[in-house]
C-alpha cells in the first residue's frame, strides 16, 4: 500500500494543489501512531501482555482497507492509456460530476517504463530520490525503536515510562506535517526536505549531547519528530514529480523496497554501536549524521520541481 497509495493519489491530483495534498496522504502516519499506541497501552499495559490480543487488533485496519478498495476507482490516466476511455470517463464524472464524452479524451502516448531508463535518463534524480529514502527509514526506525531504551538510560525520564513521551512525540509529529504542506507550496519540494532531513539531524545530534539533562533531551527528541516526519511527508511530492508517469510506479517501488531495507539495518547498526560502546551517544550521533548528509546530498544532486510537472 505504501507503493500503491501515493502512485495512484498522484494521478488524481490537480496540479496546482498536488504538493500540498501528497503530504495530506502521510500526515495520516501519527493518526496510526497514536492509535498503535493506545492499543499497545491497552493490551501491553491493561491487558498483561497480550501481545497476540495486540497483533489481532493491529491486523483490522488492513482487512477493513481491503474493502474499501472495492470502492477506489482506477486512474483516468491509466483507463485511458489502455483505450478504456468508457471506464474512464465514468470515473471522471464519478469526481467532477461533469459528463465528459469519451471521444474528447487526450492524453499523452507514453512508452512502458523501464528501471534501465530511470538510471540512464533519469539517473541523479534516481539517486537523489534513493539518498532521502534510505536515510528517512534509517533514522527514523534506528532512532524510534530504541528511544524506549534510551528511555531506561537517560536518568529515567518520565519516571521510567515511554507512554508520555511517545504521546506527545507523536503530537509533535502532526505540525510536521502540516508545516510541510504548506512550505512544499511556498519553498518547494526540495527546498523543504533538504532543510528538514538537515535539521532532524542536528536535533538528533542535540539529544546525544543532552542525554543528562531532562529540558534539553524532551526539546531536541521533540525537535527530531517534527522535522523527522516533515521530511517523511516532503518526499512523496518531491518523489512523484521526480519522474513521468510511466516509471513514477516503478520509482515508489524502488523507493519503498529499498528504504525498507535498509529500514531493518537501522535498529541492528544502532544496537551493534551500543553494545560496541556501551554508550548511547554514539549510536544516535551516526544515526541522526545520516539525515545531515542526506539533506546536503539532496541539495546538489536533485532539481527543484515545483513548477515543473511532468504529464
Amino acid at each position: 500500500m505504501l507503493v500503491i497509495d501515493p502512485t495512484l493519489l498522484s494521478e488524481f491530483l490537480p496540479r496546482r494543489i498536488r504538493g500540498r495534498l501528497m503530504v495530506s496522504l502521510d500526515l495520516f502516519w501519527p493518526v496510526g501512531s497514536f492509535v498503535a499506541l493506545a492499543l499497545s497501552y491497552v493490551f501491553m499495559e491493561l491487558g498483561g501482555g497480550s501481545w497476540r490480543g495486540l497483533f489481532i487488533a493491529a491486523a483490522i485496519p488492513a482487512v477493513t482497507i481491503a474493502f474499501f478498495r472495492l470502492y477506489m476507482p482506477e486512474s483516468p490516466f491509466y483507463l485511458a492509456k489502455r483505450g478504456r476511455l468508457d471506464e474512464a470517463s465514468r470515473v471522471i464524472k464519478r469526481l467532477t460530476g461533469s459528463n465528459v464524452d469519451p471521444r474528447s479524451i487526450t492524453f499523452a502516448v507514453e512508452e512502458k517504463g523501464s528501471y534501465r531508463e530511470l538510471f540512464t535518463v533519469y539517473g541523479r534524480r534516481a539517486v537523489a530520490m534513493l539518498i532521502a529514502w534510505t536515510s528517512l527509514n534509517y533514522t527514523y526506525y534506528g532512532l524510534f525503536l530504541w528511544l524506549p531504551e534510551v528511555f531506561n538510560v537517560v536518568a529515567n525520564l518520565y519516571g521510567g515510562n515511554p507512554w508520555l513521551y511517545f504521546s506527545i512525540a507523536f503530537a509533535f509529529q502532526v505540525p510536521g506535517y502540516v508545516s510541510a504542506m504548506y512550505l512544499v507550496e511556498i519553498l518547494g519540494r526540495k527546498r523543504t526536505l533538504a532543510p528538514y532531513l538537515i535539521l532532524s539531524g542536528l536535533s538528533g545530534i542535540s539529544m546525544a549531547f543532552s542525554t543528562g539533562d531532562l529540558l534539553g533531551f524532551t526539546l531536541s527528541a521533540l525537535a527530531v519528530s517534527f522535522f523527522n516526519l516533515g521530511a517523511w511527508g516532503s518526499v512523496y511530492p518531491f518523489t512523484s514529480e521526480l519522474f513521468p508517469t510511466k516509471l513514477r510506479g516503478k520509482a515508489f517501488g524502488l523507493a519503498e523496497g529499498v528504504g525498507k531495507i535498509v529500514a531493518v539495518m537501522g535498529p541492528i547498526v544502532f544496537g551493534a554501536l551500543f553494545q560496541t560502546t556501551g554508550s548511547f551517544v554514539t549510536p544516535l550521533i551516526t544515526t541522526t549524521a545520516i539525515a545531515v548528509i542526506a539533506g546536503l546530498a539532496i541539495l546538489y544532486l536533485a532539481p527543484e520541481t515545483k513548477g515543473f510537472y511532468f504529464d
